[in-house]
């Protein structure tokens, strides 16, 4: 991270600059249409993430400063622009936004919303009420006061709403199955087991699978969140919140901006549910009731997950059963590889998600 951003001064002024909306030496700062940034405002350091860093100025605005920096305009940005032209309420307001000509091409250095003061991160929620899943075996889950099902089902609602609202304004297109890119998932497995030699045997599995995903002919894509976890949607006091849309860090820019189905949003959040329910697990001796109580917590939220996007959305992700099956498969093998890299000790997690999935 940069050193001079650990100063409220240093910040401060890029406030300032955005405020103003005038070029910098080469770079832009850009103000949405219609909207404003005060001067005068200081800042503090939010976190370091992997590929940006987050300064909060003035409890007003989260100024997002990306740290890797392909030339291209962000998906960021570009979907917040599309989210605020569809009066999209389950995202924090774009204000403006850094850009630069990188390579001879406007690229995008990072953008300022507004800051969602009071909110919790859907991960910790979920969390929170995993432990008290463990912590109180003996009571029904739905009677704990941490049960996360009604939340689970306000942000499917609210990442169908999403979804509607960048189809509205961005459109959608019909792409038959078989080029919707899920039969790579074959040749992802296989690269897979170049590093984990026990997921070859789920090829067959796999394969069958794949085969009938592709029966359903064609499917919908439009533009998407691209990178969907519990770790990207915020709760505040009204509403939840979708964050964070700059899409798979390991895609180029130009694979993120293509259309892809929803039920890859889809997907992503239901493994992030498997792995709320069973990280806790990972470090622990075996214990079946655990086990089964890990797995009620999950198939309980999952299943108000998706009634909260059929409730918004007019359709089921749970009708497209096949492909959205190849879809989360696709993400668990990704964790596979993840893991194996960097939490070897966790690699049981998306292993029985695989072996699970293929059954």
């Amino acid at each position: 991270m940069n050193l001079s951003l650990r100063d409220p001064e240093i910040i401060g002024l890029y406030g300032d600059a955005l405020a103003a909306g005038k070029a910098t030496g080469s770079i832009e700062f850009k103000i949405v249409d219609g909207s404003s940034v005060p001067s005068g405002l200081r800042g503090r350091v939010l976190g370091a993430e992997q590929s940006n860093t987050s300064v909060i100025l003035g409890d007003l605005l989260l100024l997002k400063l990306f740290r890797q920096v392909p030339p291209g305009i962000s998906p960021d940005v570009e979907l917040h622009r599309a989210l605020a032209e569809a009066g999209s309420v389950n995202v924090a307001p774009l204000r403006g936004w850094l850009e630069a000509e990188v390579g001879g091409e406007p690229t995008t250095l990072g953008m300022a919303q507004d800051f969602a003061a009071n909110s919790a991160e859907g991960w910790t929620a979920a969390l929170a009420s995993v432990q008290e899943v463990f912590d109180s075996p003996q009571t029904p889950i739905e009677d704990l006061p941490a049960d996360f099902a009604p939340d689970a089902h306000r942000i499917g609602a609210a990442v169908a709403q999403v979804h509607h609202d960048l189809a509205s304004v961005l459109g959608t297109a019909e792409r038959s199955v078989e080029s919707t890119a899920v039969e790579e998932i074959l040749a992802r497995i296989s690269g897979v087991a170049r590093v984990v030699p026990e997921i070859a045997q789920y090829i067959p599995a796999a394969t069958a699978l794949i085969s009938r995903a592709e029966a359903s002919n064609s499917t919908t894509v439009q533009r998407i969140h691209g990178d969907l976890h519990l770790g990207q949607v915020l709760g505040t006091p009204e509403r939840w919140l979708l964050i964070d849309f700059e899409g798979e860090p390991a895609k180029t820019l130009a694979e993120r901006r293509q259309m892809d189905s929803a039920l890859r949003d889809v997907a992503g959040m239901l493994r992030s549910f498997d792995y709320a329910a069973n990280h806790l697990l990972v470090d622990l001796p075996e214990d079946p009731s655990a086990r089964e109580r890990a797995e009620k917590w999950a198939a309980r939220s999952i299943a108000a997950f998706f009634d909260g996007y059929a409730s918004v959305a007019g359709h089921d992700p749970r009708e497209e059963a096949d492909l959205l099956r190849a879809y989360e498969l696709d993400k668990a093998v990704y964790e596979v590889l993840y893991e194996a890299r960097n939490r070897p000790t966790w690699l049981s997690l998306p292993m029985r998600a695989v072996a699970r999935l293929v059954s």
